[in-house]
């Protein structure tokens, strides 16, 4: 006897209850074969032939009869026995598989006709029309970073005769294309030690494929490299008059590191950060600098010039966010004998082309 099927390809109909779960896809296979001896009158025998581990479960069954389990690689082949008497009408089959979303399948039997049904990955490459198999090929290799071997297989997917009227492979293709570009420019920058630019293209690649780790290495490397880099920054420093200051200490923010050149850390699991002099201005209020990158604030600092009138300057912390910054330092007078409240001022006369944060010490 032959039982004949045509092939329908129906997608798992269960809810993702946990995010990042991939699907199953099952199919009924069209297949030959005699009424098998395993059933009775009123039974019926499903062949479930996968290349994943499964379980099953039944919403009519205590348990689900596998009275046989057999494997052809790479293939698993699952025969289950069910009893098709009239109050099991309805019932639903729960297939699972560690990592894969549950997946619930009307199964609707008749006595003596077996069932054939193919569960697969539709991402992975077992199983699968010519059209999916390169295409799922091609996802692994696009994921994976290797843009051109995931070409090669996007344009075999293309060749096959099974694929559908419309795809999405010449997205994917459109993909491969920005990422090889755009990739390739950025090892050409970091080469030539153009840090930020190739910082700039890796991330271009990373918003198409976030999984690429040579762009996320590299990005790392970048930001490394970049915070040791050194820059210069001048200015001015002046008093609440728009008098130059000199000798106006200059502090540069960094990490402190042990013995062992590890980056020190507090209770909490914080940096420890310190500031080490960096110069001091001109008698003209002037002063070039050189840090790191890597530096964010700048301490500025003066003593008190004592005499018949004593003078105290309040120093300020500035955050970098320029590469020319002029501060001025609030200061006050005491005259000998007159005591007066303070309420300590400071202000930046010029910020270059953006914003400057100040904190108060």
């Amino acid at each position: 006897m032959k039982v004949f099927y045509l092939i329908i390809l129906l997608s798992c109909v269960s809810v993702s209850l946990c995010l990042g779960q991939r699907k199953m896809d099952v199919s009924i296979i069209e297949k030959e074969m005699v009424i098998p001896r395993e059933a009775g009158d009123d039974e019926t025998v499903v062949f479930i032939t996968s290349p994943l581990n499964l379980d099953f479960e039944s919403t009519m069954d205590k348990f689900v009869d596998v009275y046989e389990k057999s494997e052809e690689s790479p293939m698993v082949i699952y025969k289950l026995k069910f009893s098709t008497l009239p109050r099991h009408n309805g019932r639903k089959l729960k297939i699972s598989s560690p990592n894969f979303e549950t997946l619930s399948y009307d199964l609707n039997l008749k006595a003596k006709i077996p069932l054939f049904l193919m569960i697969i990955d539709p991402n992975g490459t077992i199983g699968l029309t010519c059209f999916q198999e390169y295409r799922n090929k091609g996802n692994k290799l696009y994921l994976d970073g290797l843009y051109e071997d995931a070409k090669v297989e996007y344009q075999n997917a293309l060749a096959c005769d099974d694929g559908p009227e419309e795809s999405d492979i010449a997205q994917k293709m459109e993909d491969v294309y920005n990422c090889t570009t755009s990739k390739r420019k950025a090892d050409e920058l970091f080469n030539d030690k153009s840090w930020i630019d190739a910082k700039h293209e890796y991330e271009k690649t990373l918003a198409l494929n976030a999984n690429d780790t040579h762009c996320q290495n590299r990005i790392d490397q970048c930001n490394e490299y970049v915070g040791e880099t050194p820059r210069q920054i001048k200015g001015k420093i002046v008093d609440n008059e728009g008098n130059p200051l000199i000798g106006v200490k200059i502090e540069a923010e960094y990490l402190k590191v042990n013995k062992k050149g590890q980056i020190e850390t507090d209770k909490n699991g914080s940096p420890k950060k310190g500031y080490k002099s960096v110069g001091t201005t001109n008698p003209d209020g002037t002063y070039a600098i050189t840090v790191l990158n890597k530096s964010k604030f700048l301490k500025f600092s003066k003593g008190n010039v004592l005499s018949q009138e004593a003078y105290y300057y309040s120093g300020t912390t500035v955050e970098i966010t320029n590469d020319a910054m002029d501060i001025a330092l609030s200061g006050k007078v005491t005259i000998k004998g007159v005591s007066d409240g303070f309420v300590e001022v400071t202000k930046v006369i010029s910020e270059g082309t953006s914003d400057i944060k100040k904190e108060l010490k």
